[in-house]
């Protein structure tokens, strides 16, 4: 009977316990979001600071992307204002 080698076991943290306090929201801003399409492209659009999102295959809220320009009628790359 021929014997084989000991096939090798990965570990995989399945949680970590931190010392830190969990995080707890101050404020809660809701941003109503609108379908806006740009170039023969489908996005997500924030009328109130002109931001532009990833509007996904399913329909759901991807990345910021930047700002609508409206003279231009382009999204242009801008850096997220609301990144801290």
């Amino acid at each position: 009977m021929k014997k084989t080698a000991p096939v090798p076991v990965a570990t995989v943290a399945k949680a970590v316990e931190v010392a830190e306090e969990p995080l707890e929201a101050v404020e809660v801003i809701k941003i109503q979001l609108v379908p806006k399409i740009i170039a023969d492209k489908s996005y997500w659009f924030d009328s109130s600071k002109d931001k532009v999102y990833e509007k996904q295959k399913d329909g759901t809220i991807g990345k910021y992307l930047g700002r609508y320009d409206s003279r231009e009628q382009a999204l242009v790359s801008f850096p997220d204002s609301d990144i801290e």
